[in-house]
């Protein structure tokens, strides 16, 4: 520990075992020089804080938000992956989906669809940054004027 303390201090374990490694050739495990960092008050656990996203309160009603998304995966176990496409109601979580071969508009389009014949149309929809979802080519005059650009 004396090599730590007169030649690496203020360094992270896994940076001084390799330094130990190739410099005196003394092999140690990262995990080990940690632990004796901090018996001999060298090391201090740093607890990293997660950063979290802040948490918002449901809607109150059925309807006023559903959530969408897609996720590709082996859903039945076959090897072959699949989408689905699920829309979950915000207030309530009251759930829709459907499988198709990927995570395209028309599937999107028919999750809505069949959501609004079960249900009726929702006040809003909240959706991932997907291409499928958003167009990045600028909005026409036309688009403008109408108020039909985002």
């Amino acid at each position: 520990m004396q090599i730590v303390r007169n030649n690496y201090k203020g360094f992270k374990p896994t940076f001084i075992a390799e330094k130990l490694y190739e410099e005196h050739h003394i092999k140690i495990g990262a995990s080990t020089l940690r632990l004796w960092m901090m018996e001999t008050g060298l090391w201090k656990k740093i607890r990293k804080t997660a950063k979290h996203r802040t948490r918002r309160p449901r809607k109150e009603h059925f309807g006023e938000m559903i959530q969408m998304d897609g996720s590709i995966h082996d859903w039945f176990g076959t090897g072959k992956e699949v989408c689905l496409m699920n829309m979950v109601d915000d207030a309530t979580g009251t759930s829709y989906g459907l499988f198709d071969t990927g995570e395209t508009t028309q599937v999107a389009l028919q999750c809505l669809f069949d959501w609004i014949m079960k249900y009726g149309i929702p006040y809003s929809i909240y959706c991932d940054y997907k291409s499928l979802f958003y167009t990045k080519r600028e909005a026409t005059i036309e688009e403008q004027l109408a108020g039909n650009c985002l």
